[in-house]
């Protein structure tokens, strides 16, 4: 029988393995750590995300707050890290190069080989709006559908596809960005470049300024958006926003014929105000619309499904499956 300072010593070696998801998103970024066994969060923080654009600094910035996570003291053992997921606000290739994340300032970054390097595990990378499919898809509003989107509106707007069970991420992994999808014809002279995008028209930043410009208040973007069915000064934000994501929605069932639309983002959490007006709009355009429904995980969607894609390099599911 083992004596007590055994006992002690087995207490102090054991491990509790994890993993880590972690969403980078242009304004703020949020950590999980989960238990492999159990799927339960053991760990969680939301920061800033490093005001240092360069990556090399920015990804110190994140390791070390992800290292003070892992650290924490826990009573029945460390926490061993086995793999790390990251949804990132841009398009990814298969060898997990960030091609491109605007809101970032990043281009052709080797973000799973960076990673990997700082970590020394396997690591999981994906365009945010994808994340959040495929945890909507495991775990949320979109679990009966085979044909769905999800439609991040943030910071920036995207779409995240699942056309037969499966993510569509196109020929060059660009498949979705529905926020280069041109609302407004530029006046000739000035050319393409000058296009309204849906991403000029919706994205976080746009709606923050326009509800300081008449509120004289600092709002989030979703405070913004469930004020307008009450404050008269931004009806017409919340109006305005609406009828773009239905223009966003019609367009891409036209193309798609999906079964559900999946709104989900810090904007989404505007809530029924925003839905009631989407689903309004839609339906008169539409003779068969998709069905329309709020994000079931919230802010949490591309979290989630960072660390399932964690999961899935240390558990394989079968293929054909999101």
């Amino acid at each position: 029988m083992a004596d007590a300072s055994g006992l002690a010593r087995s207490r102090r070696t054991a491990h509790i393995d994890v993993v880590v998801g972690m969403d980078i998103g242009g304004t703020k970024t949020a950590i999980q750590v989960i238990s492999l066994a159990t799927r339960r969060v053991l760990a969680s923080e939301r920061l800033a995300t490093p005001a240092s654009r360069r990556p090399r600094a920015l990804l110190a910035a994140l390791a070390n707050r992800v290292q003070r996570l892992l650290d924490q003291p826990r009573e029945r053992g460390a926490l061993r890290l086995r793999a790390l997921g990251v949804a990132v606000p841009g398009q990814v290739d298969a060898r997990g190069t960030v091609i491109g994340a605007g809101n970032l300032g990043w281009s052709r970054l080797p973000l799973r080989e960076r990673l990997a390097a700082i970590f020394s595990v396997p690591v999981y990378v994906e365009h945010d709006a994808n994340a959040a499919a495929l945890a909507e898809h495991r775990a949320g509003r979109a679990r009966r559908y085979s044909d769905f989107a999800f439609l991040a509106l943030g910071t920036g707007v995207g779409a995240g596809i699942v056309l037969g069970g499966r993510l569509h991420r196109g020929v060059r992994h660009a498949a979705g960005e529905i926020g280069d999808m041109i609302l407004e014809r530029p006046a000739r002279r000035l050319g393409w470049r000058h296009a309204i995008t849906l991403a000029d028209a919706i994205g976080g930043r746009t709606i923050r300024n326009a509800a300081r410009r008449v509120t004289g208040k600092r709002l989030h973007a979703a405070a913004a958006l469930r004020a307008g069915s009450r404050d008269s000064r931004l009806a017409s934000l919340l109006g305005d926003m609406a009828d773009h994501v239905a223009v966003a929605i019609v367009n891409t069932s036209a193309v798609l014929d999906l079964q559900a639309v999946i709104l989900g983002g810090g904007s989404a959490m505007a809530g029924k105000p925003l839905l009631e007006r989407v689903r309004t709009a839609v339906g008169a355009a539409l003779f068969r619309p998709p069905r329309i429904l709020l994000s079931a995980l919230g802010e949490e969607a591309q979290l989630r499904g960072a660390a399932l894609g964690a999961i899935d390099l240390l558990q394989p599911r079968r293929r054909g499956r999101t």
